[in-house]
C-alpha cells in the first residue's frame, strides 16, 4: 500500500441534484445589483481579473454560472452565496453569465451542462500560472448544480481542499538556488527576497526536511535557557508593579494612595536589582516579536498576536526605569496633597535613577508639575525648589514643528531605503535558467557591493536614530504609564519599520552566504569557494548564524550537519542524535498512521459513492434512495478508527512543537501544523458523517415537502442523537433555516436546537432567570448575551453602611425591581469575595452600582462596556440614595441606549 503520509484527505464532493427550482430577478437592474453585491468581480473580462487575483493572493477561485432568468439563480445569488462567505475559508468569488461562457473554454467544459439543463452552476477552481506567464483555471475542485441548502457548508469544506492545493502547489515554486546547468530537470530561478521577507520563507522539497532532525546549537539552547530564567524570575516582579499601579488607578483613599505608591517603588527596585535578568527578557521579547513579524503571518489572530508581543516589549521598557517614574508620580501626588517638599524631595530622588533621560524636561511631566497647587499659587517658589525644570520653555523639541528641510530630508531617507532591496535585487533578477556559473557568480557580486555600499549602510545607521529617537518619544508621552491607543499604534509601526530597516542591512551578508550556498550546492569537487563566501556572509552579520533561513539554504546544499559545523562552528544546527530504535519505533508508527488513515479515506469513498451514481436530475425518491446508501455505508464506520487517528494527528502536531528550534515555529512547522489541524477537521466530519447524513436527508425532505415535515424532522433528530454537537453547528442551523419551514416549529420538534434558533438579529427574548451572585457571574453574562439586555452591578459587602441601607431601603422598592425585572441582568457581587470581578470593573469603593453591556470580540470573548456608573462616596447620611434616585439612574441608563441608537 502506498504511503500516505503527505497526503490529506480530500473531501471533494460532487452535488449533483438540483436543489429547489425557483425564478429569475423581476428586471435586468434587480439582476445586475444582487450580483454586484455578492461578488467580487463579474462578466467574462472580470474572470480574467478575478483568475489573475486569485493567482497573486493565492486564494481559490469561486465560479457562479448564472443569468437572469437561470433556474435558482436569485436563490443561490443572494442567498447561498452570502451564506458560503459568512466563515473563515477566504477565496476570490466572481459570477459569469451562461452568455459569456464561450470567452473561457475552461469554464465552458466544466460548466457545459448548463447550456441544456439552465441550472446555475458553482464550481471551486485552483488558478495557477504556466511558465509562459498565462492564468490557467485548471480542474474543477468541487461543483454543484442549483441552490440547496447545503451548499454553503460544502463550499466552505472544499475551499480548504482547494486551498492546500494553491499552498502545496507553491510550495514547489519558492525553492531557489537550483541553477545547475548540468540538471535541466532542477533548475528554477532564485527567489528574489522582498522589502517585506528578504529571506523568503522555506519550503521543504523533500521527505528529510520535514523530519525535523536538528536541535538549536548548545550555545543558543544555554542562552534560550538563560532567557527562560530571567523571565521567570523577572515576570513576577512586573507582574506586582501593574497590580499595584492599576490600584492606584482606582482613586483609592489619601491613606492606601501612599501604601501603594511605597509598594510601587519597592516593587519597581526588586526590578532594578537586576539589570542582566530585565536586559534578557528584553531580548528574548524583541527576538519573538521580530520572528513574529517576519513570518508575515494574516488574519485577525495573527494581528492580535503582533499586538500582545508589542505590548509586552512596550511594558517592559517601560519597566527598566520604573524606580524612576514611580517616585515622579509619588513626587507630584505628594504635592497634590500640599506636602510639598517631601513631594520635591521624591521627584529629585526618582530623576537621579534616570540621569541619562533627564525626565524633568519631560513636557508631560513639566505640564503635570503645573498642575500643583504650588505651581498655580506659587510658581516663583516653586522655580526656586526645582531649578532643573525649564518652567519658561514652553514647548519642547519634541513639541516643535519640523523643520521642513529635516522633515524632507527623512522622507528621502526613507524613499531611499524602501526602494534599496530592489535595486540591490536586480543584478539577480536578469538571471534566467541557462545562465552560467560565470554569470551567476558576477550577478551575486554585483548585488553584494550593492548592499555593502557605504552610503546605505549611513543611511541604515541613520535611519535607526531616528526611529530610537521616535521610540523614546513615545514612550516618554506615557510618563511612566500605559501608553494610549494612538502611542501604542505609534510604537508598533516603528517596531515594524526597524525590522524591515534591520532586513535590510543584513542582505549584504545574506546575499554573502547564498552566493557560497550555491557554489557548494553545485561544485561538489571544490567546495572552499562556498565555504569562504558563507564565512564572510557571517561575518558581514553574525546573527544569521541563527537564521532559519540561512541553516535550512545551507542544509540544502546537501552536506551533512556535521561537515556544516566543521566549516561554521556559529551555525545553529546540531545532530538530532537520533537512535537505530526510534528509527524503527517511528517506522512502525508511520505504518499504523497510514493504515488508520486509508481506511478513513476509503470509508469517506464509499459514503460520497451513491450521490456520485445519481443523474443530472434525479427525482426524489432516487435522493432518498442514495442517502439510504450512503447513511448505511457512514455505519459501518469502526468508532477506534476515527478516535485512534485523531490521538495520532494530535501527536504529530505536539512533535513538531516539541522539535522546534525556536519559540517561534518556522513557516515549514507552521505548514505542518496546519496540514495536520485540516486532516484533524477531515477525521471529524467521517466521523460524524452518519449523523450529518440522516440531518441533510432530513433536510433534503423539508426542502421537498414543506407541508408534511414530519419524516425530515424524525431523520433530523435521529442525526442530533447521533451527534448532539451539530444541533449547535453554525452549518447544520443555517441549512434548517434555509428549508422556509417555520423556525418556533423547528424548536418545539427539535428542542436540541434551544430556544434561540431562528431568533433574528433584533429581537429579544425572556431570559429565563435575571437575578444573580457574584458567583453565578458567567451564566448572568449569558443570559445578557442570549436576551440582548444590559447587566447591572451592584458591589458592596455586609461591613459597608451604605451598602446595607441600600438594601434595606432602596433595592427592596417595587418600581426598582420591575425595572431590573423588565430590563436588566441583575448580578449582586460582594466585594471582598468577588476580588477579581471587582478590579475588572474597578469598583473599589462602595456601595457602587455599574450599568454595563456585554458583548463578542472578534475572537469570541465576552467583553464589557460600561455605560453608566453610580458610586457613593464619602456620605454620612445616604437618604438622597433613595429607590426614586436608584429607579431614575436605572431609567436613565436604558435611555442612554435607545439614545444611542437612534
Amino acid at each position: 500500500m502506498p504511503s500516505r503520509q503527505d497526503k490529506p484527505l480530500n473531501d471533494g464532493l460532487r452535488i449533483v441534484d438540483r436543489g429547489k427550482a425557483g425564478g429569475g430577478w423581476a428586471s435586468d437592474a434587480d439582476f445586475q445589483a444582487s450580483v454586484k453585491k455578492n461578488f467580487d468581480f463579474t462578466g467574462a473580462d472580470g474572470l480574467k481579473q478575478a483568475k489573475e487575483k486569485a493567482v497573486r493572493e493565492n486564494l481559490p477561485l469561486v465560479v457562479v454560472v448564472t443569468s437572469q432568468n437561470t433556474k435558482d439563480g436569485k436563490q443561490l445569488v443572494d442567498n447561498v452565496v452570502p451564506s458560503a462567505k459568512n466563515g473563515d475559508r477566504k477565496a476570490i468569488y466572481v459570477q459569469v453569465k451562461k452568455e459569456d461562457l464561450a470567452a473561457d473554454p475552461e469554464l465552458a467544459k466544466a460548466a457545459g451542462q448548463i447550456q441544456t439543463n439552465d441550472t446555475a452552476f458553482t464550481g471551486i477552481f485552483a488558478p495557477k500560472q504556466t511558465p509562459d506567464g498565462k492564468i490557467q483555471l485548471g480542474d474543477v475542485m468541487c461543483n454543484t448544480w442549483g441552490a440547496r441548502a447545503d451548499i454553503p457548508s460544502i463550499l466552505r469544506d472544499q475551499l480548504g481542499s482547494a486551498q492546500f492545493t494553491m499552498d502545496s502547489r507553491k510550495a514547489l515554486n519558492v525553492q531557489d538556488n537550483k541553477l545547475d546547468p548540468q540538471k535541466k530537470d532542477d533548475q528554477a530561478k532564485p527567489k528574489t527576497p522582498s522589502l517585506d521577507n528578504p529571506f523568503g520563507p522555506r519550503q521543504p522539497d523533500t521527505e528529510k526536511d520535514t523530519k525535523k532532525e536538528n536541535e538549536p546549537a548548545k550555545d543558543v539552547v544555554e542562552q534560550r535557557k538563560r532567557e527562560d530564567a530571567a523571565e521567570a524570575k523577572v515576570t513576577p516582579l512586573v507582574k506586582n508593579l501593574i497590580d499595584v499601579m492599576k490600584e492606584l488607578k482606582s482613586n483609592p483613599t489619601d491613606a492606601r494612595r501612599e501604601e501603594l505608591f511605597v509598594a510601587a517603588e519597592k516593587a519597581a527596585d526588586e526590578i532594578a536589582k537586576d539589570p542582566e535578568a530585565l536586559k534578557l527578557f528584553q531580548d528574548k521579547a524583541k527576538r519573538e516579536l521580530q520572528e513574529k513579524i517576519a513570518k508575515g503571518e494574516k488574519g485577525p489572530d495573527a494581528e492580535q498576536q503582533v499586538k500582545d508581543l508589542q505590548a509586552r516589549v512596550t511594558l517592559l521598557d517601560l519597566a527598566s526605569t520604573a524606580n524612576s517614574w514611580t517616585r515622579l508620580q509619588h513626587g507630584l501626588s505628594l504635592m497634590q496633597a500640599n506636602k510639598n517638599d517631601e513631594g520635591i524631595a521624591k521627584i529629585k530622588e526618582g530623576a537621579d535613577k534616570n540621569k541619562a533621560a533627564n525626565p524633568l524636561k519631560d513636557p508631560q511631566f513639566v505640564k503635570a508639575l503645573l498642575e500643583t497647587p504650588l505651581a498655580k499659587q506659587n510658581l516663583e517658589e516653586l522655580k526656586k525648589k526645582l531649578p532643573e525644570v525649564k518652567f519658561d520653555e514652553k514647548k519642547e523639541p519634541t513639541d516643535k514643528k519640523e523643520d521642513p528641510e529635516a522633515q524632507k530630508r527623512e522622507q528621502e531617507l526613507f524613499a531611499r531605503l524602501s526602494t534599496a532591496p530592489k535595486k540591490i535585487m536586480e543584478p539577480l533578477a536578469g538571471l534566467t535558467q541557462t545562465s552560467n556559473p560565470a554569470e551567476i557568480d558576477a550577478a551575486y557580486k554585483k548585488a553584494i557591493d550593492l548592499a555593502a555600499d557605504k552610503a546605505l549602510k549611513q543611511d541604515i545607521k541613520a535611519a535607526n536614530e531616528i526611529l530610537e529617537a521616535r521610540k523614546k518619544q513615545a514612550l516618554a508621552r506615557a510618563n511612566g504609564g500605559t501608553p494610549d491607543e494612538a502611542t501604542r499604534t505609534e510604537l508598533e509601526q516603528i517596531e515594524k519599520d526597524m525590522q524591515t530597516i534591520k532586513k535590510i542591512d543584513q542582505l549584504d551578508g545574506y546575499l554573502s552566504i547564498s552566493k557560497g550556498a550555491f557554489h557548494l550546492k553545485n561544485n561538489k569537487d571544490n567546495p572552499n569557494p562556498g565555504v569562504e563566501d558563507v564565512r564572510r556572509g557571517l561575518e558581514m552579520q553574525p546573527e544569521l548564524a541563527g537564521n532559519e533561513a540561512v541553516i535550512a539554504k545551507l542544509k540544502d546544499t546537501g552536506y551533512d550537519t556535521a561537515k556544516l559545523k566543521e566549516w561554521f562552528p556559529k551555525l545553529g544546527v546540531t545532530d538530532g542524535g537520533k537512535t537505530e530504535t526510534d528509527k524503527e519505533d517511528g517506522k512502525a508508527k508511520a505504518k499504523d498512521f497510514d493504515s488508520v488513515m486509508e481506511r478513513l479515506a476509503e470509508r469517506h469513498k464509499s459514503n460520497l459513492a451513491p450521490f456520485q451514481k445519481l443523474g443530472q436530475s434525479p427525482d426524489k425518491a432516487a435522493v432518498l434512495a442514495a442517502f439510504d446508501e450512503a447513511i448505511a455505508s457512514a455505519h459501518q464506520l469502526d468508532p477506534a478508527d476515527p478516535k485512534l487517528a485523531d490521538k495520532m494527528l494530535k501527536e504529530r502536531q505536539a512533535e513538531v512543537r516539541k522539535n522546534a528550534k525556536g519559540p517561534s515555529l518556522s513557516d515549514t512547522e507552521q505548514g505542518q501544523i496546519d496540514k495536520f489541524e485540516r486532516e484533524i477537521k477531515s477525521v471529524k466530519n467521517i466521523e460524524q458523517a452518519e449523523a450529518m447524513l440522516r440531518i441533510s436527508k432530513g433536510v433534503f425532505e423539508l426542502n421537498s415537502d414543506k407541508g408534511a415535515p414530519a419524516s425530515g424532522i424524525a431523520d433530523i433528530k435521529e442525526g442530533f442523537k447521533l451527534q448532539p454537537d451539530l444541533a449547535k453547528d453554525k452549518d447544520v442551523r443555517d441549512k434548517l433555516l434555509a428549508t422556509g419551514v417555520d423556525p418556533k416549529l423547528l424548536r418545539e420538534q427539535l428542542p436540541e436546537l434551544g430556544p434561540d434558533f431562528g431568533v433574528k438579529p433584533g429581537e429579544t427574548k425572556k431570559p429565563d432567570k435575571v437575578h444573580f451572585e457574584g458567583t453565578e457571574f458567567d451564566k448572568a453574562s449569558d443570559a445578557a448575551l442570549d436576551s440582548k439586555r444590559k447587566m447591572v452591578l451592584k458591589f458592596g459587602t455586609k461591613g459597608c453602611s451604605g451598602c446595607n441601607w441600600m438594601t434595606e431601603n432602596a433595592w427592596p422598592d417595587a418600581s426598582v425591581q420591575k425595572t431590573l425585572d423588565d430590563n436588566y441582568i441583575f448580578v449582586n457581587i460582594d466585594g471582598l469575595k468577588q476580588k477579581e470581578i471587582r478590579e475588572q470593573f474597578q469598583a473599589n469603593v462602595w456601595p457602587a452600582v455599574l450599568v454595563v453591556e456585554p458583548y463578542k470580540d472578534a475572537q469570541n470573548k465576552t467583553q464589557y462596556r460600561v455605560v453608566d456608573t453610580m458610586k457613593i462616596e464619602g456620605k454620612d447620611d445616604y437618604s438622597d440614595m433613595n429607590a426614586q434616585a436608584l429607579n431614575k439612574f436605572l431609567t436613565d441608563a436604558l435611555k442612554k441606549k435607545e439614545e444611542a441608537k437612534r
